[in-house]
């Protein structure tokens, strides 16, 4: 069989149920969501077109940030794949425990998305992750093993409002057992409680690396750390002093380092302005975090402010009244607010 030059992932069975790279185009159009408009609606009555009028809370509208964003994902699931191809022996001796890697395998991407609260992060992400066609597949038949084997493409977990790592385990293991349909982690999570934390997570990475998670995401990165209320906060700014910053579990921090090193499994992280930059600045880990991007929401602060008055406010009316079914075409010229 010839060899597929254009593909730059020749042929891995990790990357090619993924489907194609997305383009520009098709990352819009996977992200719009326009909710279709009832039929005859002079005619339905009006306490009832009410209730219909509720469907515009499911329309969605894609910014530039959440085109780059989803791209910045598949990248980071497809080249975590590409070092972690089956077919190398590197690969089997990684999930094996040994510690030698070779010295061209680079740790895994990660990427970091920041926003207010409500500014709509965790969607944008799954959004992003959705975006496979699958969050689970199951391989007939696999590298270097008999018979079937699961792959699990992304996994989303928000992180414990306590910051510690028995809570943050009994969560990872709940959302997989959730994703794959199995009860690999029944004994950990029938528990009232986990008492050795690090010894479930390391449990955990071990069934997440044998089963090649594309990308982790962890949402609400703040709770991994205790920050001062807001008030000593402003205060603090106003004085010219840094805001104090301290670690619920050091050794979680550490186990999240070791996941993208030794691990190679990509991180997608998301939380408030404070969360990420406390996680920058605490593990000094601006680089891993940013490999694949730095995504920022911003919401509209102003009505009047042209970018959403005269682009995407008119543009939505442009739509609405046009009825039309390509959405790319209505809000057209929107700019970097609404970018289809």
């Amino acid at each position: 069989m010839s060899r597929d030059c254009s593909d730059p992932y020749d042929g891995n069975i990790l990357v090619s149920p993924l489907g194609e790279i997305p383009s520009n185009e098709t990352a819009l159009k996977v992200l719009t969501y326009r909710p279709g408009r009832p039929e005859e609606i002079e005619l339905i009555p009006r306490h009832v077109r009410l209730h219909h009028l509720m469907k515009i809370r499911d329309l969605h509208i894609p910014s530039m940030t959440e085109r780059q964003l989803l791209q910045s994902v598949d990248s980071m699931v497809r080249e975590g794949y590409r070092v972690r191809d089956p077919r190398r022996a590197e690969t089997w001796t990684s999930i094996g425990g040994e510690r030698r890697q070779a010295i061209d395998i680079p740790g895994a991407l990660g990427a970091a998305v920041e926003g207010l609260s409500g500014v709509g992060k965790t969607q944008a992400c799954l959004r992003s992750l959705m975006s496979f066609p699958s969050q689970v597949i199951r391989h007939a038949t696999f590298p270097k093993m008999v018979g079937q084997h699961l792959q699990v493409v992304w996994l989303s977990v928000e992180v414990p409002a306590s910051g510690r790592s028995s809570d943050f385990a009994r969560a990872l293991m709940a959302a997989w057992d959730e994703a794959t349909g199995s009860k690999r982690f029944a004994s950990w999570l029938q528990r009232d409680k986990i008492t050795d934390g690090m010894r479930a997570l390391e449990e955990w990475r071990q069934v997440a690396n044998s089963h090649f998670l594309g990308v982790l995401h962890l949402d609400e990165v703040q709770n991994l750390f205790k920050l001062s209320a807001l008030k000593q906060r402003k205060a603090r700014q106003g004085s010219g002093s840094s805001p104090e910053i301290s670690v619920v579990e050091d050794k979680l921090l550490c186990w999240l380092l070791q996941l993208t090193n030794s691990g190679r499994i990509p991180l997608l992280v998301s939380g408030t302005p404070d969360g990420i930059g406390a996680l920058k600045k605490r593990l000094s880990t601006l680089q891993r975090i940013n490999t694949c991007g730095y995504h920022a929401l911003e919401p509209f602060r102003d009505p009047k402010a042209p970018m959403f008055s005269q682009l995407f406010l008119a543009q939505l009316g442009l739509a609405g009244a046009a009825g039309t079914s390509d959405w790319r075409v209505a809000v057209q010229g929107a700019g970097s607010t609404c970018c289809l």
